[in-house]
């Protein structure tokens, strides 16, 4: 779904502190998995889903306005909120 490089991708995993879970939904999500496939493949109940999603656009949100507030925002930064907001 997005062309993000290795190295962007790690820069923001590493910026979100994603722990396993998380960053493989992030990277499902990027591919353009729906939530109930996110579920099926991580055998959790679709609310659970759910709500690691929210906490993936909490983090993202938080990163995005740091970096913003610190003239650090990044381009590829808008395009996950997308990914998530739109």
């Amino acid at each position: 779904m997005f062309d993000l490089t290795k190295s962007e991708y790690e820069e923001l995993k590493d910026k979100l502190m994603l722990n396993e879970e998380l960053s493989q939904i992030l990277e499902m999500k990027i591919k353009g998995y729906s939530v109930i496939q996110i579920s099926m493949k991580l055998n959790i109940s679709e609310r659970t889903a759910k709500r690691r999603i929210k906490q993936l656009k909490q983090k993202i949100m938080r990163v995005i306005w740091l970096s913003f507030f610190f003239g650090t925002f990044l381009e590829q930064y808008r395009h996950f909120a997308r990914l998530f907001f739109y």
